[in-house]
């Protein structure tokens, strides 16, 4: 028994069925990315963590080394020890920027 083919109408229908499907897809996608970016939850990136190396501080601070450790030692940025490790806390950072930024703050 031979199979009957398919006709072009057939085909036709087939293949709007699936670019609509194809659409309706990419719809909900792209509707799940945004929700998602208005959340502040980016999918491509890793949320920042809470603790910063000195380096990391230096590059948040756009400052160097040497006056990320000036500033700790002048106690304006305060540090976490964990075993031999320095860290800042990055809520340490967001202070120090927002005192930075009050009328009258020392720069």
């Amino acid at each position: 028994m031979k199979a009957k083919q398919p006709s072009h109408a057939d085909v036709d229908r087939a293949k709007q069925v699936l670019a609509d499907l194809a659409l309706s897809l990419a719809i909900s996608e792209a509707d799940q990315l945004l929700e998602s970016r208005d959340h502040n939850s980016t999918p491509d990136r890793r949320p920042k963590p809470s603790l910063l190396t000195i380096p990391e501080a230096c590059a948040e601070l756009r400052i160097s080394r040497w006056s990320v450790y000036r500033l700790i030692q002048s106690n304006q940025i305060e540090t976490v020890t964990i075993g031999r490790r320095r860290f800042v806390p990055k809520i340490v950072l967001d202070d120090f920027i927002e005192a930075l930024q009050r009328p009258g703050a020392d720069r």
